[in-house]
C-alpha cells in the first residue's frame, strides 16, 4: 500500500496554548488595560449599566437561535441512524466514535506474515449487526513497527487507510451487506508484512 494517509480525526489539534498572548492578541490586552486604567475618571454605576445591558442582550439572543444550534449539533450515530441516514454516517466513518464497537464481533483472524512466512502481527475482520458495517483491525507485538490499515472499498483517499505507530490500528467502516476486502500491514526495520482478507477465502 503505497499511498498511506491518516483520518482526519486522528490527527492532533492544532493551536497554542490559550494562556500565552502573542502579537495581536498582546496588542489587545495591553488596549484593554489602558481603558480599565482610565475608568477612574468614568462614574462607578456607568460599568453597571453596560454589564446589564450585555447580560440580558445575551439571554435575548440565545434564547431566540435554539433551532441553529440544534441544526449544528447532532446527537444522530451510525447505531441510531434511521435506515435512510445510514450510509451518511456509517460508510467511512470511525467505528468508536459512531457506537458501533458496542456489539462488534470478529468474524475472522489472518496471520501477517513476510515474504518468508514469518509471523509479524495479526489482521482481524470487524463487523457490527446493529450498524451493518464492517472494518479491519491490526496489531503487532513486535516493538519499534508501524501497522498500517485499509480498506479498498473506501477508495484512496484519508478515510481508506491509517497508518500508526502504536503497534495496533483499526480501519474506518464500510457499511454493505456484503464482507469486503480488507489489507493489514506491518513494517518496521527490515520487516515487510501483509496480509489480506476477502470473503471468497473462507465462505463456506
Amino acid at each position: 500500500m503505497n499511498d498511506q494517509t491518516i483520518f482526519p480525526s486522528t490527527l492532533p489539534l492544532q493551536g497554542g496554548s490559550p494562556s500565552r498572548a502573542t502579537g495581536k492578541g498582546r496588542n489587545q490586552l495591553k488596549s484593554f488595560s489602558l481603558v480599565w486604567q482610565r475608568m477612574g475618571s468614568i462614574p462607578r454605576w456607568l460599568p453597571i449599566v453596560l454589564l446589564a445591558t450585555v447580560v440580558l442582550a445575551g439571554l435575548f439572543f440565545g434564547t431566540t437561535h435554539t433551532s441553529f444550534a440544534k441544526a449544528t449539533f447532532s446527537l444522530e450515530t451510525c447505531a441510531n441512524a434511521p435506515a435512510q441516514d445510514k450510509i451518511k454516517f456509517c460508510s467511512g466513518t470511525d467505528p468508536m466514535q459512531q457506537g458501533c464497537t458496542a456489539d462488534a464481533k470478529t468474524l475472522f483472524t489472518t496471520a501477517v506474515k513476510t515474504r518468508d512466512q514469518k509471523l509479524v502481527g495479526w489482521a482481524q475482520e470487524r463487523h457490527s449487526q446493529a450498524c451493518g458495517t464492517y472494518w479491519v483491525r491490526g496489531y503487532t507485538s513486535i516493538p519499534n513497527t508501524q501497522v498500517s490499515v485499509y480498506m479498498p472499498d473506501l477508495g484512496k483517499d484519508a478515510n481508506a487507510s491509517y497508518v500508526s505507530n502504536a503497534q495496533s490500528a483499526y480501519s474506518n467502516m464500510v457499511y454493505t451487506p456484503i464482507d469486503p476486502a480488507m489489507v493489514v500491514q506491518v513494517n518496521g526495520p527490515h520487516i515487510f508484512g501483509i496480509a489480506t482478507i476477502d470473503a471468497s477465502e473462507y465462505a463456506a
